[in-house]
């Protein structure tokens, strides 16, 4: 799934701008930032690798961390927005981390750790005592 390009375009939205001026202002080629938000080279067929200075100039351009940027081309935040309680997390995170979101929570389960009893303080206390059982 092309995250990045998606991201770009949602974006592209929120700054009511279009390719052409926001591509001037990445100082990358409209047909470049199209193809990134398409996610395909057409002449290749072919999924699009952004380089770190291409990632740099979208940074630049879109008024985002590029690290932000890098996390979303490889899946790990799909959406900004802060998750709501009750909200579908798959609107949020990738395949990935929703698997290991639900790998944590049965591993909570099993181990009998109800999440809504524990304050900051304790969380951070039970993860330092599974890092010393872990390390022993």
């Amino acid at each position: 799934m092309n995250y990045l390009g998606k991201y770009l375009k949602r974006r592209l939205k929120e700054l009511k701008m279009s390719e052409r001026e926001i591509s001037a202002k990445c100082g990358i080629s409209h047909s470049y930032l199209n193809q990134l938000i398409k996610g395909i080279n057409p002449s290749t067929n072919k999924n699009i690798s952004p380089t770190l200075i291409t990632f740099e100039k979208l940074a630049v351009g879109f008024n985002v961390p590029i690290d932000h940027l890098q996390k979303i081309a490889r899946g790990c935040v799909v959406n900004q927005k802060k998750l709501e309680l009750n909200g579908d997390i798959s609107d949020y995170y990738s395949p990935q981390v929703i698997k290991q979101i639900n790998d944590f929570h049965i591993f909570m389960k099993e181990i009998g750790i109800n999440k809504k009893l524990k304050t900051e303080e304790e969380w951070c206390s039970l993860i330092s005592k599974i890092k010393e059982i872990i390390a022993n």
